[in-house]
């Protein structure tokens, strides 16, 4: 159904998505606030019951490279900003910065120019 070093997603409650990184025995490895880490588990409990959709493969590196930077981070902390799911799937396709990230940088600097316009009006 979906393919070794794939990034899939669990579509969660109010547009939330849970990513992760698909491997070649069909569990997941995603960082995960549930775990509090970086971890393995099977497509049911990575899922919890919810449908799970593809994002699709975003690089050139093969299902193997992506699989080893997938595990070499097992058991790592998970934090909101700078080590959730998407930073932890689109890292093990060699991107630097996700989406989301990019959106919490760009919407911190559109508040801080507000807040710094109104002020000194």
């Amino acid at each position: 159904m979906y393919t070794q070093g794939e990034i899939i997603a669990a579509k969660l409650p109010l547009g939330l998505e849970h990513w992760g990184v698909v491997s070649e025995f069909g569990t997941v490895v995603s960082s995960s606030q549930r775990t509090g880490i970086v971890k393995e588990e099977s497509m049911e409990v990575f899922s919890s019951g919810y449908e799970v959709i593809s994002k699709g493969y975003p690089s050139n590196l093969t299902p193997n490279e992506v699989l080893i930077k997938a595990r070499s981070v097992i058991g790592k902390e998970w934090k909101l900003i700078t080590d959730n799911c998407q930073h932890f799937a689109t890292w093990c396709h060699d991107n630097k910065h996700s989406p989301q990230l990019q959106w919490i940088i760009g919407a911190a600097l559109v508040a801080g120019l507000l807040f710094f316009i109104v002020k000194y009006k």
